[in-house]
């Protein structure tokens, strides 16, 4: 049985914690990305790349063309931009929320 983690989130500035509906076998998440108070993308290992609109109660996987530990994800314009091992580089254009 390996280690797994699990995301949680808080909305009353994290005086409480509520577990959220993803569970990560043995995966780590390295870098989040907020594009607003609902909308936000995370990062991690074996290529794990997750999204949430709405505000992180629940997280699904997008498709990842890697299987790279991910390390950073940043935005810029309507672009996101993710870097990892190995020399990995992702990027996806995306609809910023309004």
């Amino acid at each position: 049985m390996g280690m797994g983690g699990y995301l949680v989130s808080s909305n009353d500035g994290g005086k409480t914690w509520k577990s959220i509906n993803v569970l990560i076998d043995n995966m780590h998440i390295f870098d989040f990305l907020m594009l607003d108070e609902k909308t936000a993308y995370a990062v991690g290992s074996e290529g794990l790349i997750l999204y949430t609109d709405v505000a992180g109660q629940n997280w699904t996987p997008e498709a990842s063309t890697t299987g790279q530990q991910l390390n950073k994800i940043r935005l810029v314009g309507n672009r996101i931009y993710v870097c990892g091992q190995g020399g990995t580089f992702l990027y996806k254009d995306i609809d910023l929320p309004k």
